[in-house]
Formats: structure tokens, sequence, C-alpha cells
């Protein structure tokens, strides 16, 4: 037998019917820029780059499933852990969360600082309520469903803070003219 899922179509998109975890971290271009002389990654452009290819079409996907009326909860994943990151330049870097999402971040080089640890336990912590019920494991963690109004995201891993809600309708409304969506303040 089968099984096929209930999908729902927004302006040609198809969307299944399931609350989602959207989220994008704090350094993801700087490891698609040039290094300059002395090591040093041009901020600017890293920061376009993280905009452009990260931030901007999380939060397109976000607007497509609020549009079509799907819960969505968002993170923002600003850890730098030195055991993890091959370099300290790279801060959090695309996909650098991973190793503490899996709690894997002890094997790479090095033992984890106990924020790193709290972070990981906090995160697994999140996903495990998600996976396990839902929305009501979200509430359980105190996890508020996104909204542009207040633009609150859940921040892992940052300002020696395992977790905490932040603010990024500041960061996000910059994407409004990149992806053409003009309500992304509320």
């Amino acid at each position: 037998m089968s099984h096929v899922r209930d999908v729902l179509t927004v302006d040609a998109l198809s969307l299944a019917k399931q609350p989602t975890i959207i989220g994008t971290n704090a350094d993801e271009g700087v490891a698609f820029v040039p290094l300059q002389a002395g090591g040093r990654i041009n901020e600017t452009e890293a920061a376009a780059a993280t905009l452009a290819f990260f931030l901007c079409p999380a939060v397109e996907s976000v607007a497509d499933r609020l549009a079509a009326g799907l819960p969505v909860y968002r993170y923002f994943y600003a850890g730098n852990f030195t055991n993890v990151s091959p370099q300290g330049f790279l801060g959090a870097y695309h996909e650098s969360e991973l190793p503490l999402l899996f709690g894997t971040d002890d094997e790479f080089r090095g033992p984890s600082t106990p924020l790193e640890e709290e972070t990981s336990r906090a995160m697994q912590d999140a996903w495990l309520a998600f996976a396990s019920a839902g929305t009501e494991g979200m509430a359980e963690v105190g996890w508020p469903k996104f909204n542009f109004g207040t633009g609150e995201v859940r921040e892992f891993g940052a300002a020696g803070v395992a977790v905490r809600d932040i603010q990024l309708r500041d960061e996000q409304a910059k994407c409004a003219p990149i992806i053409g969506v003009t309500a992304l303040v509320g």
C-alpha cells in the first residue's frame, strides 16, 4: 500500500500540510566569498551572500507556508564552537549546527564546551518535541509559532546563551525587495 502526502498548492508550489521548522545560520555566506589577503573575509560580501542565498530563500519559504495557513517554527543558529569549526572566522557557517543537533559535536576537534553541550541538548529537545508531538510539542518547549508581525525566532548558541527567543524582523525585512514579498514586518 502506498502513502501519498496531502499537499497544498500556493502559487504553483506544492507544500506538505505539516508544521515545519525552518532555520538559518548567522554566517552562512562566509564560506562562499573569497578570502582576502591575510586570511580575512570581506564582511559586507559575506553578509550579502548570507542574505541572498540563505536568509531570503528561507523567508520566502516561510511566507509561502504562512500564506497556506501552515505553522512554521523559525530558528537562527549563531554558535561558533572551535571544536566544530575548521576555522574560527567561519562563525556559524552553513550546516555548522548539525553536529550539535545530532549530538556529535564532541567527535570533531576536541571536547565540547559547557555552552555547546547545553545548546546541543536544547536543540535536540526541541526537535524531539517537534517530531514526537508536532505543534503541541513545540508549545511544551515554549517555541512560539512564527509570524512576521513579531519576527520572533528561536536562537541557539549565541552570546553565551544556549537558547533564547530574539527578533529578526529587521534582517528579514531586508528580503522584501529581493523576493518581492512586502508584508515581511507585519
